[in-house]
């Protein structure tokens, strides 16, 4: 039964005294929490997520939805990527170990809050990087338990699917608040969106809208959508490209557009001789993100290609 229930706000506290707020709407099962600013210097999805929340102030709920729009509030009132203390980076740091640091406590309260919910959904943003809404999907968990992250991911509806093999093709992504949850049984899967200074109004809608349609999915509320669903999402595994030295970037090409090997995607002004260079792809793909206009550093992204693949699809059929 759906019934009017006022929103409830309270704090995680950690050891060394963190507070993480949490804003509850309803009791029970289904049981939903949205997650943001794990990075502090990602502001997007706590944009989005304090909409959602005025959003679902008059709504009926079913179940219990818990909102954290800063999961690492030091990080954010500093506005950096890693903790200010030790400069523990939270996105790694699950499962949670016995490590007293400031990041490590922070995954210890997290990790054992997110587990008391049947899905968890962890909202990122791509630093510098022009990018459409992107799904993450993690093979990690039970068999049974990633199908159902897959098929609440699609109701999701983001402009695209990154399948992130943390064991095989990018395991420097491992310890996320996604990968534990599925490990431990739980639904989750992530967004990855354009930071505050690139999102257009249109993907914050679409993504709020996105997350309502989960939320209908589960049976927490009952809600009109503005757009019919998508068909068929398109999944890549990523390939990311760095600079390799500094200069001045200029995109030349735009995100979701079908790129052949040694084409070019961008140029840069190499800081040391002030020539231009053509950037070019390395292989063919989707150009899935591109660094926005700006001065590049040696070793920073300047674009990810998407390279299709089938083992979602296959494994996961529809």
């Amino acid at each position: 039964m759906l019934t009017m229930i006022a929103k409830k706000i309270f704090k995680l506290k950690t050891k060394d005294n963190t507070k993480i707020r949490v804003t509850r709407f309803g009791i029970g099962r289904p049981s939903i929490l949205f997650v943001s600013g794990v990075h502090g210097d990602e502001k997007t999805g706590p944009k989005i997520l304090s909409r959602l929340i005025r959003e679902l102030g008059p709504k009926k709920i079913r179940g219990m939805v818990d909102i954290i729009t800063v999961a690492n509030p030091r990080a954010y009132r500093t506005n950096q990527r890693l903790h200010p203390k030790d400069h523990g980076d939270l996105n790694r740091f699950f499962p949670p170990s016995n490590s007293d640091t400031p990041t490590g406590n922070l995954a210890n309260v997290l990790g054992k809050f997110a587990i008391r919910h049947d899905l968890v959904i962890d909202l990122h943003t791509f630093p510098n990087q022009i990018s459409p809404i992107i799904g993450v999907s993690l093979p990690e968990g039970s068999a049974r338990r990633q199908k159902i992250s897959n098929e609440l991911l699609e109701v999701a509806q983001p402009d695209l699917i990154w399948l992130l093999n943390t064991k095989k093709t990018e395991p420097q992504k491992g310890g996320s608040i996604c990968s534990f949850a599925l490990k431990k049984n739980r639904a989750a899967f992530g967004l990855e969106l354009s930071p505050n200074d690139l999102v257009s109004r249109s993907q914050i809608i679409k993504t709020i809208e996105g997350l309502k349609a989960v939320l209908i999915k589960m049976g927490a509320i009952d809600h009109k959508l503005l757009t019919k669903p998508a068909n068929k999402i398109s999944v890549y595994e990523r390939r990311v490209y760095k600079s390799r030295g500094d200069g001045q970037f200029t995109p030349q090409k735009d995100i979701l557009t079908a790129v052949e090997k040694n084409e070019v995607v961008g140029r840069i002004k190499i800081q040391q001789t002030m020539r231009p260079k053509r950037i070019t792809s390395p292989i063919s793909g989707i150009l899935l993100t591109i660094s926005k206009k700006r001065f590049i550093k040696k070793g920073e992204k300047l674009f990810v290609i998407g390279v299709k693949t089938r083992a979602f699809l296959s494994k996961y059929p529809r």
